[in-house]
């Protein structure tokens, strides 16, 4: 399939939006948004482009299914 790159905030927030939605899904109740925020930015779930650093604001892709992995491990720890 072709990918297209694209940016800028408002692109961002629905994807965004819709992992957050799946982590609370899948962590309803032991998640606390803290677990939450560290899931959605730790090293596995953000994919880097154009060499950026995991510390810069909106540099790179989210990775949904390891987002999503690291919530359910919430659940059952």
């Amino acid at each position: 399939p072709e990918l297209f790159k694209y940016n800028g905030a408002s692109f961002a927030a629905p994807f965004i939006t819709g992992t957050l939605a799946i982590m609370r899904e899948v962590a309803p109740h032991t998640a606390t948004p803290e677990q939450i925020e560290g899931c959605l930015t730790n090293a596995e779930s953000v994919i880097l482009v154009d060499d950026a650093t995991a510390q810069q604001e909106g540099a790179g892709m989210v990775n949904v299914a390891a987002a999503v992995a690291c919530a359910e491990k919430l659940q059952y720890s």
